[in-house]
């Protein structure tokens, strides 16, 4: 009796023996995979963060640009009443606007304002144009009434005021641009924008009302 107590008890340590190396097996494995688990995360967040890093210097350098490129208006708009030259100032529309650009005083860059560098839209409450380039145009306001253009172009020009001979904008220099607005758009007392939008730099909105009573020459 005394020795099958005994085997009983050798047999129950056998056991438990067993079942402690089962379950350290079972913990190694929830270990190892727990590690394997962890480090594909680690990977993948290391990976995000390097691209995370990547756009946010993008995105830093772009809107460092954007800071240091920036446009300005300066002096009066001129709105040109001289469609067919000989009629002028007769049919009470402005046929032509001209403003006159430079940098800012807190831009440290330079901007393109080449045909394929920049977008010129024009607005009102009845239309909206992106407008096309001319290089025709490309001379004095009071050159261009004469300049064959039919109703209804929406076309522009830059007049170099100031510059080296090309058409990036840099400080000191100064350009013109000359617009064409036809079609009986601008009327008396009408509302209109002329937006300068520049593929790196700031873009420039301006907004003007027409006059009350529209002659040959008028600022506004």
């Amino acid at each position: 009796m005394e020795r099958k107590h005994s085997s009983n008890i050798g047999l129950v340590r056998r056991l438990l023996k067993a079942t402690r190396a089962d379950s350290g097996l079972t913990s190694a494995i929830i270990l190892i995979a727990f590690v394997i688990v962890a480090s594909s995360i680690a990977f993948v967040i290391l990976s995000l963060g390097g691209d995370f890093i990547g756009s946010t210097r993008e995105t830093g350098k772009k809107a460092q640009e954007q800071s240091e490129s920036a446009i300005t208006q300066v002096g009066s708009i001129s709105g040109w009443d001289f469609w067919n030259g000989s009629t002028a100032g007769t049919d009470s529309q402005i046929d032509m606007i001209s403003f006159t650009l430079q940098l800012s005083a807190t831009s440290s860059g330079e901007i393109d304002l080449g045909s394929t560098a920049i977008v010129v839209k024009f607005s009102t409450s009845a239309t909206s144009q992106i407008l096309t380039y001319n290089v025709s145009l490309n001379n004095a306001p009071e050159d261009n009434r004469d300049n064959g253009l039919e109703a209804s172009v929406y076309q522009y020009g830059i007049y170099e005021i100031s510059g080296n001979g090309d058409l990036v904008l840099e400080e000191g220099e100064q350009f013109e641009f000359i617009v064409y607005i036809s079609g009986g758009q601008l009327t008396v007392s009408t509302e209109f924008s002329v937006e300068i939008i520049p593929s790196i730099g700031n873009e420039l909105s301006i907004e003007r009302t027409t006059p009350t009573k529209i002659d040959i020459h008028n600022d506004m």
